[in-house]
């Protein structure tokens, strides 16, 4: 056994997909097999609030010397380093599991680092030596998003040997932020030091390959077949798109070639490095998915689960659905939302010729915190939030107001199925609103929808999406999802419908010459008539899906079952990600 150490800017709290993965991670049996202890390390974000919150939810503090919380044993250990390096640190336990499961939590380890203090002689020399150790050009960006995980790195081994000594450890950098901290460990291999210790990329996205899906109007249409296309050429990313050299997220996620190997959370995730960085060599870049949260329920706890979204659906709408659609996400441009209504206006029409009526459920919030309770109350009994709303603080700002206007105009049109924005965090009585049933949590939401919406335009895994189906809901994947491949290894197919947004019609599909020079003019025309092609076709199969759950649910519900299991953190761990830290 060795200690895993990851580090991560979600240490002390869940602000995505990372989150989800270390929870998930550190509560596999398999993973507590494999590691005797587990560090989550990560930078202090803010010095405000209570010394009881620092270190998130569900944790202990041990050691806090912002807050004169100082025992001994953790002092000895500490203190000799915050004072050579003018740091400060904040340790303790927090519990982490599965979100749906909390009786399965586990203790660990935290440790958090207030960077804002570090001595400028100790920062400098570690630039000086990333330069000349990886050719890293730290002095090329100012941005404190690169500054502060760099300084995070300043004590990192120290830290390391202080809490474990000798024993080996296994390093995971979680994306750009974590890659530091793994150099700093290979830097100390190549002196001799630490020889035991492996690092790992956890590549949970490819940041240039992000912004190029993002960026241009042809969003995954253009990007996955200019990819696929220009790696069989042996073209890379920069060749095709632009030199990544004043980029400091491309530029650290091309050292993770350094390390001991590179752990991609999706198909998509290895060919995006590999295109990044074509020198790299391809046995030490993994694909090994994430894993999805889940709980073992019976078919009568879901239909009594089921019955309180539905009670909250006549509450909103004054009519008892038969169907409900969800769509759990963060509010951002990869997550495709504007292709949800291009799918819901003809598979209303379907819906309406089987006599079907089915609400829409959005569940997201560009707020990260979301809004109090108190907020919500007033909204909801002044104008009816969340049928209606309004435009400013504290209901819609930014990106909100659009998708809430797109909404609207569907709910106009629309005949079978009615859609409502809950621009919040969370789903519980009260915090989202008086309508919904005392009883209700967010695991009813999960366990009760037949269809959650994932047609995202770059998405490197997808948990979120995978959440109903493991209860026998249909998972809509767009094939940029890493998710879909998982999926489709499961053998379920009851479980999915993928739709392939880069599909390319005739000729642009097949003409052999000069096809790269074709593929790059696919722009926002193309992009368009894709997805409106691609609803037209999978709106009927949708239906057909759907009305199967109407009438007969029990048989999707136990393929749910086996895919829980399929998909489980423990699954996966096991099969996908113990084999390559091997």
């Amino acid at each position: 056994m060795s200690v895993a150490i990851h580090v991560s800017h979600e240490a002390a709290a869940k602000i995505g997909g990372i989150g989800s993965v270390l929870n998930g991670l550190v509560s596999s049996p398999s993973y507590r097999a494999r590691f005797s202890r587990t560090l989550i390390y990560g930078p202090l974000f803010s010095l405000e609030g209570p010394s009881k919150n620092r270190l998130g939810e569900n944790s202990r503090l041990l050691y806090s010397s912002l807050d004169g919380v100082t025992p001994a044993p953790w002092r000895e250990r500490f203190a000799p380093l915050e004072e050579k390096f003018g740091l400060r640190f904040v340790y303790g336990i927090r519990m982490m599991g599965n979100e749906f499961s909390p009786e399965e939590s586990v203790e660990t380890e935290i440790l958090l680092c207030d960077v804002r203090g570090a001595k400028r002689s100790a920062v400098d020399t570690l630039k000086f030596t990333l330069w000349e150790s990886f050719a890293l050009p730290c002095d090329r960006f100012g941005d404190w998003d690169f500054e502060q995980y760099l300084r995070l790195s300043v004590p990192y081994v120290e830290v390391v040997e202080a809490l474990f000594g000798s024993e080996p450890c296994v390093h995971f950098a979680h994306e750009y932020m974590g890659v530091p901290c793994a150099l700093a460990v290979e830097r100390e291999k190549s002196l001799q030091r630490r020889l035991a210790d492996k690092t790992f990329f956890y590549a949970h996205e490819i940041s240039p390959a992000r912004a190029c899906v993002e960026s241009h109007p042809g969003h995954d249409t253009l990007f996955y077949n200019l990819l696929l296309h220009d790696r069989r050429e042996g073209r890379s990313l920069e060749e095709r798109f632009g030199s990544q050299e004043n980029s400091y997220r491309s530029q650290l996620v091309k050292r993770a070639v350094h390390m001991n190997g590179v752990l991609c959370v999706g198909d998509w995730v290895q060919e995006e490095f590999l295109y990044l960085c074509p020198g790299a060599d391809p046995k030490r870049v993994h694909t090994v998915y994430n894993g999805a949260p889940s709980r073992m329920i019976d078919f009568k706890e879901k239909e009594l689960r089921r019955a309180l979204i539905k009670e909250y659906g006549r509450r909103l709408f004054l009519f008892t659905p038969d169907i409900i659609l969800t769509h759990v996400a963060r509010l951002v441009v990869s997550k495709g939302f504007w292709r949800d209504l291009r799918f819901l206006y003809p598979l209303d029409r379907e819906l309406a010729e089987r006599g079907l009526k089915g609400i829409f459920i959005i569940l997201s919030t560009l707020i990260g915190t979301g809004r109090n309770q108190e907020e919500v109350c007033r909204m909801e009994e002044e104008y009816g939030w969340p049928l209606l709303h309004r435009k400013g603080w504290p209901d819609l700002v930014g990106a909100e107001e659009s998708l809430s206007e797109s909404l609207s105009l569907f709910n106009a049109r629309s005949q079978a199925i009615k859609g409502v924005f809950l621009n919040q965090f969370g789903f519980a009585p009260g915090r989202s609103g008086l309508r919904v049933p005392q009883e209700a949590s967010f695991l009813d939401l999960r366990a009760a929808s037949d269809l959650e919406f994932g047609l995202s335009i770059y998405e490197p895994f997808g948990i979120a999406q995978l959440e109903a189906s493991p209860f026998g809901g249909v998972a809509l994947l767009s094939r940029a999802c890493g998710s879909a491949f998982l999926l489709e290894q499961t053998g379920l197919t009851e479980t999915h419908r993928i739709v392939d947004f880069a599909a390319l019609p005739s000729p642009l599909g097949e003409s052999p010459l000069g096809k790269g020079d074709l593929l790059a003019r696919i722009g926002l025309k193309e992009r368009e008539e894709r997805e409106n092609r691609a609803a037209l076709e999978t709106a009927p199969l949708l239906a057909e899906d759907l009305a199967a759950r109407i009438n007969n649910p029990s048989p999707f519900f136990e393929k749910g079952q086996l895919l829980q299991e399929r998909i489980s953190w423990e699954r996966i761990f096991r099969e996908k990600i113990l084999p390559a830290l091997s």
